[in-house]
Parts: structure tokens; C-alpha cells; sequence
């Protein structure tokens, strides 16, 4: 599976976070951003599937949601062992609707 085996050469990699690492080596670079790109639109088809049932229109573009539940997802993954799995539930449960406006 290509998604495996570039997380574990990120994770060979020193001296860098694994993904700022994996974005400066050139064999990874695109193989990071297919990733990225495939997650980015997994995230708008959820922001935007919230919409429609909800009958709002979302607030931001499909890459500043994604970097919102990225952000989300980073600090709960550091988090993980300290209990932050209520946390991201949580944080989940409120971000989803607050990217939608109202109907008006």
C-alpha cells in the first residue's frame, strides 16, 4: 500500500517533524501532497455534505476547513495518551456546524 510505505519512510527520517521532513525530500514531496490533496477533499465533501442537510452554505474554502480539522487532528493525535479522544469529539461536534453560515 503507497500510503504505508510513505508513512514509514517519513518516520525514518531525522532531524525533522516527519511531515515537514517528507515534504522536503524530493522522492516524497508528491506522494505527501496526494495525500494531503485526498484528505483536503474528504474533509469539503463532509463540510460541504453538512451543509446541504443543514441547508447552509459553508464559510470557508475546502483548504482552510481542511486546515482547521488538521489542526484539530494534530493536537489530539500529540494529546492522545493524555485522554484527548473526549477532547476531539468534542472539538469535532462543534467545528462541523460553526463552518456553515445560517440560513438566512
Amino acid at each position: 500500500m503507497r500510503v504505508r510505505a510513505v508513512i514509514v519512510s517519513m518516520l525514518r527520517l531525522e532531524s525533522m517533524t516527519p511531515l515537514g521532513r517528507a515534504t522536503m525530500t524530493s522522492e516524497l514531496r508528491e506522494d505527501v501532497y496526494d495525500i494531503d490533496r485526498g484528505l483536503e477533499d474528504m474533509i469539503w465533501r463532509i463540510v460541504t455534505r453538512d451543509a446541504d442537510l443543514s441547508e447552509r452554505s459553508p464559510l470557508v474554502d475546502a483548504k482552510a476547513a481542511y486546515s482547521m480539522f488538521d489542526g484539530v487532528f494534530e493536537t489530539a493525535l500529540r494529546d492522545h495518551l493524555a485522554g484527548a479522544i473526549d477532547w476531539l469529539r468534542t472539538r469535532m461536534a462543534t467545528l462541523l456546524p460553526g463552518l456553515c453560515a445560517r440560513p438566512a
